[in-house]
């Protein structure tokens, strides 16, 4: 639980330094056991629209190797996340427009939040309040947490300046479940072995 606590610090010090252009931001609240799906677990998320962005027709939040959620998708929602955004499921998903370009790996399922509503800035949103957009919740076979990525597009809002209304995007951490997330250390070095066990078998041959 201590890497989950790391990442919810670094979403708190992002915000402090520069939440103004993080286009939207999901952070898991908690996890715990599935009250509908026997043996299956709930991952909960608030979402943030930063104050200086606005969500258009189209603007995204992406979590990206989140694997296959239990249907229905989301598992259930509040607020605008439950109203005005639509919930799909993709191997791959367009890079936000941003210079880091997140890790997506084409055989894990992705989890896309889709706005579909009327334009709505993070200023009228209680200034970019934390949870602004509302909460989610994801149902996964697997209740193991692990370190993943997330990307979201919106737009900058800045009434007056030329980056007004141009897109924005953001790609930074979010806890995923651990089914989805590279394989650990031991479970590499065994591939290790067994690859340069078949080099040498190769080699006697």
């Amino acid at each position: 639980m201590g890497f989950r606590k790391a990442i919810l610090a670094g979403v708190a010090l992002f915000g402090l330094a520069g939440y103004a252009h993080a286009s939207v931001i999901a952070d898991l609240t908690s996890v715990t056991a599935s009250p509908t799906h026997p043996g299956d677990f709930d991952f909960h998320y608030n979402a943030t629209l930063s104050a200086a962005e606005q969500m258009v027709t189209g603007s995204y939040l992406a979590l990206y190797d989140w694997g296959p959620a239990v249907p229905p998708l989301p598992t259930s929602a509040t607020g605008l996340m439950l109203s005005n955004f639509a919930f799909t499921q993709a191997l791959l998903t367009l890079p936000p427009p941003t210079a880091t370009v997140p890790t997506d790996n084409p055989g894990i399922l992705n989890v896309v939040a889709t706005y579909t509503g009327a334009a709505q800035t993070g200023q009228a949103l209680g200034d970019g309040a934390l949870g602004n957009l509302g909460t989610f919740t994801l149902t996964s076979t697997s209740g193991g947490e692990a370190i993943g990525q997330q990307g979201s597009q919106a737009q900058h809002f800045a009434p007056g300046e030329p980056t007004n209304g141009l897109p924005d995007g953001n790609v930074t951490s979010v806890v995923v479940p651990a089914a989805v997330s590279t394989p650990e250390p031991v479970s590499l070095a065994l591939l290790g072995t067994g690859l340069v066990g078949m080099g040498l078998f190769r080699r006697r041959r």
